[in-house]
């Protein structure tokens, strides 16, 4: 991902070079907010004049892994804020709803399924 977008300021608060960091990098939902943050940028736009609703429908059924929303729920420092933590706070002014493909045959999905948030606040969550 940083081949493709170097400049980006989302990213996962991970390091490629400790072990076992890795997994936590370079999930598709990180791709989907950097083209969106690509996408803002080259329109010359500014991050809090962006309003409206960012749809994220994402394919795993366990869900929307702890590492991608990590602060969203509990506070942490801003160094370890998880990429949507990240997102809502640079665009306070968008709400993101994003939402998980389910699996009938997975009846103990383990992390969140969907969530709605906007200003850095969750207005809305579904656990497993």
């Amino acid at each position: 991902m940083d081949e493709l977008y170097p400049g980006r300021e989302i990213k996962a608060p991970y390091n490629r070079a400790i072990r076992g960091h890795a997994q936590f990098m370079d999930h598709a939902e990180e791709g989907i907010i950097a083209e969106f943050e690509d996408a803002v940028k080259k329109a010359r736009l500014k991050p809090e004049d962006m309003k409206g609703t960012l749809y994220i429908h994402q394919s795993n059924p366990n869900g929307i892994c702890n590492k991608c929303t990590k602060g969203l729920f509990d506070p942490v420092p801003d160094d370890e804020r998880g990429i949507f933590k990240q997102m809502t706070d640079m665009y306070p002014n968008l709400k993101i709803k994003v939402s998980t493909e389910i699996n009938p045959n997975l009846p103990y999905p383990r992390d969140t399924l969907s969530f709605e948030v906007i200003n850095g606040l969750p207005e809305k969550m579904w656990l497993k």
